[in-house]
């Protein structure tokens, strides 16, 4: 979890940003951690995270980098995957 500092201090999204929530995704989120999440993993057509875990990550994106996320913004195309993800974080900080 990240802390109140570390909102008012965003990160940039950048290579260790994608690592990061890659290490989320596998350590706390997946549905199947004897398999392993990549950059392209398609989380949902693979059941490797459910709902409450875009959830989660919808937190975690927004307590990263300081911002708030539109729910309207919450559809495959932006969390299908990790890039997908990356892309979405770095269009919230331009």
């Amino acid at each position: 979890m990240t802390t109140t500092e570390e909102r008012n201090h965003p990160v940039p999204v950048d290579g260790a940003f994608e690592a990061a929530l890659l290490e989320l995704i596998n350590d706390e989120l997946s549905l199947d951690p004897e398999t392993p999440v990549e950059a392209t993993t398609d989380l949902v057509m693979t059941g490797q995270v459910d709902s409450l875990g875009v959830m989660e990550i919808v937190d975690w994106i927004e307590d990263r980098l300081g911002v708030d996320v539109d729910p309207a913004d919450i559809v495959r195309e932006n969390f299908e995957s990790v890039d997908l993800m990356v892309d979405f974080a770095r269009r919230l900080t331009r």
